[in-house]
């Protein structure tokens, strides 16, 4: 049987030394074929020749002659450098050295009798070249390296299938073994094991609450806001007895020589729990003194190897004031057992501020000012004898986190988390609709005043079209009809508080529904309806209609420059432009199922062209369904206008161009209809509509306990006084008494205005409300109502008398200070 060489190139891989430079590595080895079957086969000591050429820049050759003695399939040959391009001496990017193989024979017969029995296989190293990031992800990766005399090599990590590469991806961690054969008929084989660490998945607590299927990240900044870690610095893979002391004896994947007598180590197991002391150290192992009981698993902290460790939280926000992206580290240290608290509220209160943007023109306002999103990751850090110690890699946490100005008090539900006023698709597990943001149980709106109801918009929420549902009620609370629904539109999928990019757009609708686009985070629902004498009360919720998957919608405008065509597009949803795009542009986004929407394709400017023409083309999943053509003068519009179907995927095309064919007409009515379900998110919210006479009325609003603005007027007679101090005084010293004109003389004063407002005769409730703005560090008084004008007031700190319990009634007054007067001093 004869046999021929062939040369392979295994592992290749290019290696950048530079900008234009590049080496290319290579292992070459020849591999032996039967010459009448042209499979790989065993060549048993056969003699292999082999020609080597390496070529330089000016394209001279330098050849040697080689051989080998090929035991099993193929043999290495080479290993390393096989190209190198750079800059030639014509300063040209080229080849500048290569190095290249040739078979020239393979000599002697094939020894047909057995191969020699000897197994030369051994596995020279196993290397982890990614660990598994965190527990249950899977994505460990490892490289088992063998040699034998007979090859190939083959591979498994089951020992059930084998392959020929060493390399083994998508590994959880743990111990594992690698099981290898070769080629050689009496079939040898080894195996080896290896410990896949775990990058500790340390976080083990945060301030999220969850409610069934439902998660709330939000929490109230003036409470603990608490994430919870465990230090785990090395796995505990057996314990075994000590022969010596029969304590126990704990295997452990670390470097132990820097590891003392007596050093103290906290270890957890489910046997062994607590601080020891290491009685001695051996060889991959510690033996403590506790007497050994049976094996177990878990970690070891050692400070010896780990000295003055902490944990650092980086906290990413987006900075209100300076536009840009900051980060926050907090670093925290662990207690004896590895614990670590890290009370990151602090931190996040500085990120808020109390202050309102709102200018109440906006139907849905998103407060950035009292509400933001963050997002963490945390590190490992000790001192490894540098100055700047050892800092691991930081692990992010991907769900994102809010806070809202707000304090929970004892006895609310949820702790510190604003779950309760956290609104979801689908309430579950027993979960309520979430409350409106409002310290009053029952918020008075005054006609003719600024007035909002603050809500929290989460991320469960985005890509519905949420709106809001008004029903009016008499002096008996009984329903009288209801206002048009308050839709609040949101852009596709929404976005964090931090990618906000000022695009809080406010629209009307053709149909005079009051709509804004959506964003996630602490939203205030603009109220200022007038509404008829009957009605004393309303009740506002908040819903969606729940029709189905939402559907895609691909589109795409392009128009010609030369001769310019103009031609735009826009995409209406329920009314609300969802995208218009000037010139050109394209994208995707998703629509509700069930939403009516119109697609336009028109032109404004006069084209140069000789032929202008516009043309939009609409499929729906593949099919045409509109296709028209029109002259593309200023005022050409072509419209298609249906029903979003669920699950369905739309392409829409608009294209403005000289001379093009015009398409054949397509205009298919769409028979579409969706059965929609209304899903309510938020509680039924009581309102009062206050009545009373517009007679030197005071109008204050406050942030309150809960994290959104409270409104109250107050219509009674005010109290005003005015404070004056005399803040400077001299004494003159007279000389004459007969004609001195006095004494002492005032050459500066401070003067200041206050006034006590009051309400008669109200209820618990209204009290339990009101108090509130004697807690708020911020408080104002309206000055002006178009344009909306407010001014900051400071409450008098004093010891107030509220009300009476056995009466359930009472008058409720309140002292302010406006800002100080300017007087004239010296």
């Amino acid at each position: 049987m004869g046999l021929i060489g062939r040369i392979d190139f295994v592992n290749t891989q290019d290696v950048s030394t530079g900008v234009n430079s590049e080496d290319t590595y290579a292992d070459v080895y020849i591999a032996l074929i039967d010459a009448t079957t042209g499979q790989q086969t065993n060549g048993n000591n056969v003699t292999a020749n082999y020609i080597i050429i390496d070529t330089d820049s000016s394209g001279n050759d330098t050849i040697s002659k080689q051989h080998i003695d090929i035991p099993g399939q193929s043999a290495l040959i080479y290993s390393g450098i096989i190209k190198q391009t750079g800059i030639n001496e014509d300063g040209q990017i080229g080849v500048i050295y290569s190095k290249s193989f040739t078979v020239s024979s393979v000599s002697g017969e094939e020894d047909s009798s057995p191969p020699v029995n000897i197994c030369d296989l051994r596995i020279n190293y196993i290397t982890v070249d990614q660990p598994e990031s965190a527990p249950g992800a899977n994505d460990a990766q490892i490289t088992a390296n063998a040699a034998s005399s007979y090859l190939p090599v083959r591979y498994s990590i089951d020992n059930v299938t084998f392959q020929s590469s060493g390399t083994f991806t998508g590994l959880s961690g743990g111990l594992k073994t690698i099981y290898v054969t070769d080629s050689n008929s009496i079939g040898c084989a080894v195996n080896q094991q290896v410990t896949i660490p775990v990058l500790a998945n340390l976080l083990i607590s945060d301030p999220s609450v969850t409610m069934g299927s439902n998660t709330s990240r939000w929490s109230a900044a003036f409470n603990p806001i608490v994430f919870t870690y465990q230090r785990k610095d090395f796995d505990i893979s057996a314990i075994t007895s000590d022969s010596l002391t029969s304590n126990a004896a704990l295997t452990i994947n670390a470097d132990l020589t820097r590891v003392v007598t007596g050093d103290l180590v906290y270890v957890s197991t489910p046997i062994y729990n607590g601080v020891f002391s290491v009685t001695a150290i051996t060889p991959g192992s510690l033996i403590i003194n506790t007497p050994y009981i049976s094996s177990s698993t878990g970690f070891i902290n050692i400070n010896r190897l780990r000295p003055y460790y902490q944990l650092q939280t980086k906290i990413t926000y987006q900075d209100k004031i300076l536009g840009r992206q900051n980060t926050i580290i907090s670093t925290n240290r662990p207690d004896s057992t590895g614990l670590i608290k890290a009370d990151i509220s602090n931190f996040l209160q500085s990120v808020l501020r109390a202050k309102d943007e709102s200018n109440f023109t906006q139907v849905n306002f998103r407060d950035d000012n009292l509400s933001a999103s963050y997002q963490i990751a945390y590190a490992q850090h000790w001192d490894d004898g540098t100055a700047e110690g050892y800092t691991s890699g930081w692990t992010t946490i991907t769900s994102p986190y809010y806070v809202v100005y707000a304090a929970k008090q004892l006895g609310d539900q949820y702790g510190g988390n604003l779950a309760a006023y956290v609104p979801f698709k689908h309430v579950t597990g027993g979960a309520q609709l979430a409350k409106w943001v409002t310290d009053f149980s029952e918020p008075v709106y005054s006609i003719g005043y600024p007035f909002d109801l603050g809500f929290i918009y989460g991320e469960d929420l985005a890509g519905l079209n949420l709106y809001a549902v008004v029903t009016l009620l008499d002096i008996n609370k009984n329903p009288i009809g209801g206002l048009s629904q308050i839709n609040l539109l949101n852009e596709d999928g929404s976005f964090l508080l931090n990618q906000d990019d000022s695009k809080l757009i406010i629209q009307r609708s053709a149909t005079g529904d009051l709509s804004v686009i959506e964003h996630i985070g602490l939203n205030r629902l603009l109220i200022d309806q007038v509404f008829a004498d009957t009605v004393y009360y309303f009740l506002i919720d908040l819903r969606y209609k729940d029709g189905g998957e939402p559907s895609t919608f691909n589109y795409s405008s392009t128009q010609s420059a030369d001769p310019y065509v103009d031609g735009n597009l826009q995409i209406k949803d329920n009314g609300v432009v969802k995208e218009n795009i000037v010139v050109i542009g394209s994208g995707t986004f998703n629509m509700p199922a069930g939403d009516a929407f119109s697609v336009e394709a028109y032109t404004v400017d006069t084209s140069t062209a000789t032929n202008p023409k516009l043309t939009l083309t609409v499929l729906k999943n593949g099919i045409t369904v509109f296709a028209q053509t029109t002259p593309a003068i200023p005022g050409a519009s072509l419209v298609y206008a249906s029903t979003v179907d669920a699950g369905a995927v739309y392409d829409v095309t608009a294209i403005a161009v000289d001379g093009a064919d015009d398409v054949t007409p397509v205009n298919i009515t769409d028979t579409t209809t969706i059965t929609t379900t209304e899903v309510q998110v938020m509680q039924d919210q009581l309102v009062r509509v206050d009545k009373s006479l517009d007679y030197n009325s005071i109008y204050l609003r406050w942030i309150g306990l809960t994290g959104s603005w409270n409104y109250y007027r107050f219509i009674y007679n005010q109290e005003i006084s005015l404070d004056v101090q005399n803040a400077t005084i001299i004494k003159n010293y007279v000389f004459d008494w007969e004609n001195q004109d006095s004494i002492e003389e005032v050459i500066g004063k401070s003067a200041g205005q206050k006034i006590k407002v009051m309400a008669e005769d109200l209820s618990v409730a209204d009290i339990k409300g009101l108090q509130s703005i004697k807690y708020s560090p911020k408080v104002q008084m309206l000055v002006n109502k178009n344009p909306v004008k407010w001014q900051t007031i400071v409450l008098n700190t004093a010891t107030f008398s509220e009300y009476e319990t056995l009466n359930g009634q009472a008058p409720f007054s309140v002292t302010f200070n406006l800002p100080s007067i300017n007087i004239q001093s010296q």
